[in-house]
């Protein structure tokens, strides 16, 4: 199949989500209908759902502040996060599209590029960048992760336009590293961030025979900052995760990445357990119905977890002891 005409089948699949694909169902408890609107991973709303998602986690670890609401608990109320202090580190993992002269079927592509996180260990040497070599704790760290799509706005857009690379935002408890201690000015901190963490691009390197050293330059694959406002909004804006336009309406470079990650059924952002925790305890904080915390359960790991949301994010032992089990 050619690109051409996988792209002509996506734009068809998905086209009826734009025109307002819903469903009617049926209450079993009352009988009474309702609709329901479909959405895919390529709709406003789902993009919006995602960054409320990463503003969420971003509250409960990092500090922010509650949209308003009249059905929130803590509309608009500012609350310090668990973390004392946010680093965030960037890497860009990406492959050449004509490596030996040769195009590369742009699905191939995006798995082979994709793939290093979990099967090229990318994401094992991140983890020991975190844990071994700063001494952080798993709570103490975590990733938003997604691809992204060459050339776009680009004037020159290069070979490899609409063809996949992958971006991979780490948040570490800069705090809890004692990096502040150690180290006088924030330059230093970001040459020891940049050091620990490069390893993981050298690791998709190895991995990924599409993938460049030239393309992974420490300028090019890595940025560390210590300086974000909005840590997650900075993830969030990366992969483009609020888009409002029509598919039809994108760009030719939106158009033929989208059909990329539907023809290889790819899940468009992921995040670590620890946000995704850290998420479901901001949800849980603003019911104004339930507390977080009053009941509380052991998970399969032996956590000590909120019975109504499963998240141990805000379940200190302080909570512990007040509640009980």
């Amino acid at each position: 199949m050619t690109w051409a005409e996988g792209l002509f089948r996506f734009l068809t699949a998905r086209q009826p989500y734009d025109d307002g694909l819903g469903g009617r169902f049926e209450s079993r408890y009352d009988g009474e209908t309702f609709t329901v609107d479909f959405d895919d991973c390529w709709t406003s709303s789902y993009g919006d759902e995602q960054a409320a998602k990463n503003a969420a986690f971003q509250r409960q670890l990092m500090g922010g502040t509650y949209p308003e609401s009249e059905d929130s608990a803590r509309s608009g109320e500012h609350v310090e996060g668990e973390w004392g202090d946010v680093a965030t580190i960037m890497l860009t993992r990406t492959g050449s599209s004509k490596p030996d002269g040769e195009r590369v079927p742009p699905v191939d592509h995006g798995d082979r590029v994709a793939r290093t996180w979990s099967q090229g260990d990318v994401y094992d040497v991140v983890r020991n960048a975190a844990e071994y070599h700063l001494g952080l704790e798993s709570e103490q760290w975590g990733y938003v992760r997604g691809d992204d799509v060459h050339g776009l706005d680009a004037e020159n857009p290069g070979e490899n336009a609409c063809y996949v690379h992958c971006h991979d935002a780490i948040y570490i408890d800069l705090q809890a590293t004692g990096l502040r201690d150690t180290f006088d000015t924030d330059h230093e901190i970001v040459a020891v961030l940049e050091n620990t963490f490069y390893p993981a691009i050298e690791k998709h390197i190895e991995a990924c025979d599409l993938a460049k050293p030239e393309a992974h330059t420490r300028e090019k694959a890595i940025e560390v900052r210590l300086d974000l406002e909005e840590p997650a909004g900075y993830a969030t804006e990366y992969l483009r995760l609020q888009e409002d336009t029509p598919m039809m309406e994108m760009p030719v470079e939106m158009q033929a990445f989208a059909a990329i990650e539907w023809a290889q059924n790819r899940q468009r952002i992921a995040r670590s357990q620890v946000f995704n925790d850290a998420a479901k305890a901001d949800l849980c904080l603003q019911d104004k119905e339930r507390v977080h915390g009053h009941r509380l359960k052991y998970d399969g790991k032996g956590n000590v977890v909120c019975a109504r949301c499963g998240s141990a994010v805000g379940i200190g032992a302080d909570t512990i002891a007040e509640y009980r089990l």
